[in-house]
């Protein structure tokens, strides 16, 4: 065997070792992780990624839920300081309690 036919031989195996490791299904995750992502502005080509993403499954294999809301760019926002209310369970802040009843009471109809 030469050099160059040996060289070749190694990074052959070495590509295909590579390949195999790269291509293997990943392992299937105990449970979803829940992630909810807020775009930087509306529904349009630039996000498309992310929704391309979603349809062809790549969140789903990592493990991961995902729900993507549609953002509203640079608007008035509400300073944080203002934001005294929080809800982990939905990962929402409210400015008061008026603005939390209010949520839930629409999340939650039958009271």
């Amino acid at each position: 065997m030469t050099f160059s036919t040996r060289s070749f031989l190694i990074a052959a195996t070495a590509a295909i070792g590579l390949a195999a490791l790269l291509l293997s299904p990943a392992p299937a995750a105990a449970a979803d992780t829940k992630l909810k992502m807020v775009l930087n502005w509306k529904y349009q080509g630039p996000q498309g990624w992310f929704f391309l993403a979603e349809d062809r499954g790549y969140f789903k294999k990592a493990g991961i839920e995902m729900q993507i809301d549609q953002g509203n760019g640079s608007g008035a926002p509400i300073p944080l300081e203002a934001l005294r209310y929080w809800s982990a369970e939905r990962q929402e802040a409210y400015a008061g309690p008026e603005e939390a009843l209010k949520r839930w009471q629409e999340l939650n109809p039958k009271g």
